[in-house]
């Protein structure tokens, strides 16, 4: 993914772009100067945002707004085979709940979070899917 975006940022002439590979763990914000950098932070079906620490650090590289989708449930035949057969994985799946959680972290911790559900379709894959957005203003009540 990141060989494509910087092929297109140059095929676009897009000098203000910088692409790195990060484990969002282990990204110190002081250490990159991200702290209240960016207009705009997303976290598009990204698993990096997946605790209070991490959706933490996104709103605190945020200037004020940040923006985050993931679906509410997933269905992936290829991928439900994967973890029950060869990785022999049981319980709770990564998308599961993942969005609310997220959602009442927000709300508890002072914010207004607004979610959105838009239904989305694949091909070669099962039923449509709900697909949530979670968008917040890092102002606190």
């Amino acid at each position: 993914m990141l060989d494509y975006a910087v092929k297109n940022a140059k095929s676009e002439n897009l000098t203000n772009v910088l692409f790195r590979n990060l484990n969002w763990d282990e990204v110190s914000l002081e250490e990159y100067d991200w702290r209240k950098k960016y207009d705009l932070v997303t976290a598009i079906n990204s698993p990096g945002i997946h605790d209070l620490i991490t959706l933490e650090k996104m709103i605190n590289a945020s200037k004020g707004y940040c923006f985050l989708s993931n679906f509410v449930d997933r269905t992936d035949s290829v991928q439900d085979i994967i973890r029950a057969d060869i990785l022999k994985l049981k319980g709770v799946k990564f998308y599961s709940n993942t969005i609310y959680s997220i959602f009442n972290i927000l709300w508890l911790t002072g914010y207004y979070p607004s979610i959105a559900y838009a239904d989305t379709d694949r091909e070669h894959v099962e039923r449509s899917k709900k697909l949530v957005f979670i968008m917040v203003r890092s102002l606190k009540r």
